[in-house]
C-alpha cells in the first residue's frame, strides 16, 4: 500500500474502519423500523425519538472525525514547519561559515623577500597558488 502524503497507511485504515462504523450506525434506524426487533417502534410512535437518538451520536461522530482530521493536518504542518526551520538554520550557519572562510582567505598574505628587488607579496587566493609553487620548488 502506498503512502498518501500526510495521510499515510494508519490514517487510511482508521478512516475505513470509521466509515464502516458510521454506515452501521446509519443502518440502525432502518433495521429498527423493519419490525422483527424486540420492541416494535412503529406501533409505539417513538420512531422519531429513535432516529433522533441514533442520528445525534452519528452527527457527533462526524464532528469528532473532522476534528481528528484537523489535528492530523496540524500535526504534519507543524512537523513540516520544524523541518523547514531546521533547514533554514543549517543554510544560515553554512553561509555564515562560508563568509568567514572567505574573509580568512582574503586576509592571508605571503611575502617573498628579495635582496636585489622589491619583495613579492601575494594576498588572498593568490597566496595558495604561490604557496603551492614554493613547496614544489622546495621539494625539487
Amino acid at each position: 500500500m502506498k503512502s498518501f502524503g500526510m495521510f499515510g497507511k494508519k490514517f487510511l485504515v482508521f478512516s475505513i474502519i470509521y466509515i464502516c462504523v458510521c454506515l452501521i450506525v446509519c443502518a440502525i434506524p432502518a433495521i429498527l423500523t423493519q419490525g422483527g426487533s424486540i420492541v416494535d417502534f412503529i406501533k409505539t410512535g417513538q420512531i422519531g425519538d429513535t432516529i433522533g437518538g441514533i442520528m445525534g451520536p452519528f452527527v457527533a461522530m462526524i464532528a469528532a472525525y473532522l476534528t481528528f482530521i484537523a489535528f492530523w493536518v496540524q500535526y504534519y504542518a507543524n512537523k513540516q514547519q520544524r523541518d523547514d526551520i531546521a533547514m533554514e538554520r543549517f543554510n544560515q550557519t553554512f553561509f555564515s561559515l562560508m563568509d568567514i572562510h572567505e574573509q580568512i582567505t582574503d586576509s592571508l598574505e605571503f611575502t617573498i623577500p628579495r635582496q636585489d628587488e622589491n619583495p613579492i607579496s601575494h594576498k588572498g587566493r593568490d597566496f595558495f597558488i604561490m604557496h603551492l609553487r614554493t613547496r614544489q620548488l622546495l621539494i625539487k
